[in-house]
C-alpha cells in the first residue's frame, strides 16, 4: 500500500523519541509532521461561534416551566427580572421536564408578522441542542467548599472579573489566564482535513480573536462588506517588485533564507496573506438567506459567503475546503439595568437583553 509523504513522516517520527527528533529538526513544517494529522476529509463542515460579549443572563434565556417556575419567580420578581410564565415559549426536551425559551429567542411566536423566525423551528426539527449548567468550574464544588475556598482550589481564577471570564469562555481554561482558544486548538489538530488550502481554517469577522488563537495554526481576521475589500493589501513600489505579481522580486525574496525558522515563519505569513487576497478578490457569491439590517447580520452574512465558497470545489471557482471555523460577536450583554421590560414579547421593546436576543 502506498503511503502519503505526511503519513510516512508521521510514522517515522513515532519510531524515534520526540526529543531526539526535535533536536535535529528546526523547521516548523517538519515539527508539525510529528503531530498526528488526519487525512484530507471528503465532506464539508463548519463551526460558527456567536459570542455574546458581556455575559448573557442564561437564567432568563431558558427558564424551568414545571414546579421550579415558582422558585424562579419568587427569586426574580422583586428585582423585576422575572419573565411571566405566559410569555415564555414552551419546549419539551427528552428529559420529560418542560422549559421555556425567552420570547425573543423566537419572536415570531408572539408576533406572527413583521419579524424573522427564531430558534423554535430548529428546536422542533431536532436541529438545536441546549447545553445547561455550563460555566467556569475547576471541579465539582459544594457551597461550603466554595465559601471556604481552601488554598484557592475551588473557585475559578478571577471569578468576578469580566475580562478574565471572557478569557475562560474562549479558552476553556479556568485556573489561569489562557493563551490559546479552544477553537484555535481544534484547528491545530484538524487542519490536515483541509489539505492544501488558500485560506486558514479559522476566520474571525469580529477582529483578532483569542477563541481562534492556536499553537500552530493561524487565524484570518476580516471585516464586513464585499470579500474583495476585506483585506485591503496595497502596493506603492516599483512594478517589477509588486508582490501581487507571480515571480516578482518581492515574491522571490520570500523564498530566501527559509532555513531560518523565524524568517520562514514571516515569509509564510506574508505568502498566506497574498494567497488570501488573491482568493477573496472576486465577486461575492450569492447567498439565499434573508439577513436583517444589523451589525451581527453583516458578520453572519460574511460567514455565509465564506461557507458557500469553502464548500465549492476549487475547480468550480470556490475554495475547496472541508473544515472551517468562524467567530462573530454581539456585544452589550452586560445588562446591569433595564435587562427586561414589562412586556418582553415586544421584539424591540423587551429591555436590554431581550432586544439583543431579537
Amino acid at each position: 500500500m502506498k503511503k502519503s509523504r505526511r503519513r510516512f513522516l508521521r510514522d517515522s517520527a513515532c519510531g524515534l523519541t520526540a526529543a531526539a527528533l526535535a533536536s535535529s529538526l528546526d523547521r516548523f513544517a517538519i515539527i508539525n509532521a510529528m503531530v498526528q494529522q488526519p487525512d484530507v476529509a471528503a465532506d464539508y463542515k463548519a463551526l460558527v461561534c456567536v459570542f455574546f460579549s458581556g455575559g448573557s443572563d442564561c437564567n432568563n434565556m431558558v427558564v424551568p416551566l414545571d414546579s421550579e417556575y415558582n422558585a424562579y419567580n419568587s427569586v426574580r420578581s422583586a428585582s423585576g427580572l422575572a419573565i411571566a410564565q405566559s410569555a415564555l415559549i414552551p419546549i419539551n426536551p427528552a428529559s420529560g421536564r418542560q422549559f421555556g425559551l425567552h420570547p425573543n429567542l423566537s419572536p415570531e411566536v408572539a408576533n406572527p408578522s413583521g419579524v424573522l423566525p427564531g430558534l423554535l423551528a430548529p428546536w422542533n426539527q431536532g436541529k438545536l441542542a441546549i447545553l445547561c449548567n455550563y460555566g467556569s468550574l475547576l471541579q465539582p464544588t459544594t457551597k461550603a467548599q466554595y465559601q471556604s475556598n481552601v488554598g484557592g482550589a475551588f473557585r475559578p481564577y478571577q471569578l468576578f472579573s469580566h475580562s478574565d471570564q471572557v478569557n475562560q469562555q474562549m479558552t476553556s481554561i479556568c485556573n489561569r489566564t489562557g493563551q490559546t482558544g479552544w477553537g484555535g486548538r481544534v484547528s491545530d489538530v484538524t487542519g490536515g482535513l483541509n489539505g492544501v488550502s488558500p485560506l486558514p481554517m479559522s476566520v474571525s469577522v469580529a477582529g483578532t480573536s483569542l477563541y481562534l488563537t492556536g499553537v500552530t495554526s493561524r487565524q484570518l481576521a476580516i471585516g464586513t462588506g464585499t470579500l474583495a475589500s476585506v483585506l485591503n493589501l496595497n502596493w506603492n513600489g516599483p512594478t517589477a517588485a509588486n508582490p501581487f505579481t507571480s515571480g516578482s522580486a518581492y515574491r522571490q525574496l520570500l523564498g530566501f533564507d527559509t532555513s531560518a525558522t523565524l524568517i520562514k515563519s514571516a515569509s509564510d505569513t506574508t505568502n498566506q496573506a497574498l494567497s488570501a487576497d488573491t482568493t477573496l478578490n472576486q465577486p461575492d457569491p450569492t447567498v439565499t438567506p434573508t439577513f436583517p439590517t444589523t451589525g451581527i447580520r453583516n458578520q453572519l452574512k460574511q460567514v455565509a459567503k465564506l461557507i458557500k465558497l469553502g464548500n465549492t470545489p476549487a475547480a468550480s471557482g470556490g475554495l475547496g475546503m472541508h473544515r472551517q471555523i468562524f467567530f462573530v460577536s454581539l456585544g452589550g450583554f452586560d445588562t446591569h439595568t433595564n435587562e427586561t421590560s414589562t412586556d418582553p414579547t415586544v421584539p424591540n421593546g423587551a429591555g436590554g437583553q431581550g432586544n439583543l436576543l431579537t
